[in-house]
């Protein structure tokens, strides 16, 4: 686009033009780039604000795959929960009408145990542009791991169904942030269970001593009642 005014001599001939041009593709992609940091920002907030106000980690998982999926505008996002022996459960989903759903689904990969746990659980992210995995309808996948005590409890995974992409780094970004909120919100409901649990422990053992006391006191009561009764004496 240009911006500028034109001059004309005495007979009304174009003289020159002062003005200036504006590339329109650059301030367009400008425009893009800021509007996806503030909706990063946003869903990385939200999932933040449910992580410090609710204690229902199915909740804050299904929070999480939505805003991904909504935010990179992909076909799914799931939470797999890993298990001891390399398999793993899909635990939250969300996908958009026109693919299958996998949720709950087990898939066990024993490429995953013997090649990729530990590098997840150094923190390994995957990034496949152009894949073909028929069962799961998969042309592109992202894959953030979700640490816990220093250990992969899961994956935070984006699918892409309808053709191949390339994965940006802001992409990336968020779902590695993404994770780590997870994380926080999986310590959180750990601790609230072990609380619950230690609180139903001293219920029951408050409802033990209450008993035992209350059979203490019905046998005081009983070598009370003995203790006043007259005696037959076998005369003097």
């Amino acid at each position: 686009g240009a911006k500028g005014q034109l001059y004309y001599d005495w007979a009304g001939k174009p003289l020159r033009l002062l003005g200036t041009v504006v590339d329109l593709t650059q301030s367009k992609q400008a425009e893009a780039e800021r509007l996806q940091q503030v909706q990063r920002e946003r869903a990385i907030a939200l999932i933040a604000q449910q992580v410090h106000q609710s204690l229902d980690l199915e909740r804050v998982l299904q929070t999480t795959v939505e805003e991904v999926r909504q935010f990179l505008d992909t076909d799914r996002a799931i939470v797999f929960r890993l298990h001891s022996d390399g398999g793993g459960t899909v635990v939250a989903e969300s996908v958009g009408p026109d693919w299958r759903s996998i949720l709950a689904s087990q898939i066990y990969d024993p490429c995953l145990a013997s090649s990729y746990l530990e590098p997840y659980r150094q923190g390994l992210v995957t990034a496949k542009t152009d894949i073909l995995l028929t069962q799961f309808q998969i042309r592109a996948n992202l894959v953030v791991p979700i640490l816990h005590e220093n250990q992969c409890w899961g994956l935070l995974i984006v699918h892409h169904c309808g053709a191949p992409r390339l994965w940006q780094p802001l992409e990336i970004d968020l779902l590695q942030q993404l994770a780590q909120q997870v994380s926080i919100a999986i310590r959180q409901a750990e601790l609230y269970q072990q609380a619950q649990h230690e609180l139903q422990e001293r219920k029951r053992t408050e409802a033990i001593l209450r008993e035992s006391e209350e059979r203490f006191r019905q046998l005081l009561r009983g070598e009370c009642f003995m203790s006043v009764l007259p005696t037959n004496g076998c005369g003097a």
